[in-house]
């Protein structure tokens, strides 16, 4: 491999190192704001996410990171930084933590008898200034709704939320095994980040040594 060929091979490494620091700047972000907030509705997704080896559409990391910082409860999170916000969107029709802890507390209230507004998964009362329940409210509202659809807190919002995102569980029904966007045993997204880094690079190996 002539010199030219070194440099250019090093630059193109030091390139998509460069993009994969991005992806998991990202992950470590939000992996920080779920730790201090991790009942709120885009951590819960994440995490649901994180167990299913998803990192696209609802999964993506910049989405959940812009909407875990458009949540008030998140408000002033040192996270929430324009950096680690940019270019994103949020995922679309995703509830705020007062939101579905409000959808909670008004079915409970209607219907007391629901499983899920009995036992250890059930949310407790609202905090009386943020209006929040110290529970993960987007995972029982969404098994609230999948049992009663027809409810009016779930015509609208759980059920728009669920078409704008593939019907996603276990939030609109049960996870599709294979859903995600590699195999099982893809492993976590910073892993799968390696593993594309590592192929990368071999392939622009073979490339500059035959050009």
């Amino acid at each position: 491999m002539s010199n030219f060929n070194i440099r250019s091979f090093i630059f193109a490494t030091i390139l998509v190192a460069s993009v994969l620091n991005e992806v998991s700047a990202d992950a470590v972000a939000l992996t920080a704001l779920c730790t201090t907030y991790p009942k709120i509705p885009a951590c819960d997704l994440y995490a649901s996410c994180t167990s299913q080896s998803r990192s696209s559409g609802p999964c993506d990391t910049l989405s959940l990171t812009v909407s875990a910082c458009a949540d008030p409860l998140a408000l002033g999170a040192s996270q929430c930084t324009s950096a680690n916000t940019a270019g994103g969107t949020a995922v679309p029709s995703l509830p705020t933590a007062k939101d579905a802890s409000g959808f909670v507390a008004s079915i409970c209230m209607e219907m007391p008898d629901m499983s899920d507004c009995q036992g250890a998964n059930a949310c407790p009362s609202r905090n009386t200034t943020t209006l929040v329940s110290d529970c993960k409210s987007l995972s029982v509202y969404g098994a609230l709704c999948l049992e009663m659809p027809n409810m009016n807190q779930c015509t609208t919002v759980w059920k728009t939320f669920c078409s704008s995102n593939a019907n996603i569980g276990p939030y609109c029904g049960p996870v599709v095994p294979g859903s995600g966007s590699g195999s099982p045993n893809s492993g976590s997204p910073s892993s799968s980040a390696a593993n594309l880094f590592v192929a990368v690079s071999l392939a622009l190996l073979v490339f500059f040594t035959n050009f």
